[in-house]
């Protein structure tokens, strides 16, 4: 397990195993130049930052259900700008206009079963 320390909080990398028939669409890394120049790309984290919840994705294909992709999140600081980005989302953040709280969360890749009504007869479920 690897561990960044950041003024918002910790980053950490590599706490569990991803079942073998995922696929990931990234490596977890962390890359640090120095205290405002950071990035890591997790599939272990969330982050919730003022009420919004940053995440991995976990996707899984409708017409082939065997097929399941997670997409990490990616979290940059570049002097006083840092940036989330997920597969769907994008959200930048100066850090000089105002004090951002965040809350980090363990994050497992869990499958839900679609309740889909009337049934679309997808193969989903």
């Amino acid at each position: 397990m690897k561990q960044l320390k950041t003024r918002m909080g910790t980053f950490e990398i590599d706490t569990y195993k991803v079942p073998k028939e995922y696929q990931c669409y990234g490596i977890e890394t962390i890359s640090r130049t120095n205290d405002t120049h950071w990035s890591v790309c997790t599939i272990s984290q969330s982050v919730k930052v003022n009420d919004k919840v940053y995440s991995p994705v976990l996707y899984q294909s409708c017409m082939h259900p065997e097929q399941v992709t997670i997409y990490p999140l990616k979290v940059e600081q570049d002097g006083e700008k840092i940036t989330f980005v997920t597969r769907y989302d994008k959200a930048e953040y100066n850090l000089k206009e105002k004090e951002i709280k965040a809350e980090f969360c363990m994050w497992y890749p869990k499958l839900k079963k679609k309740r889909c009504n009337p049934c679309q007869n997808c193969g989903r479920c």
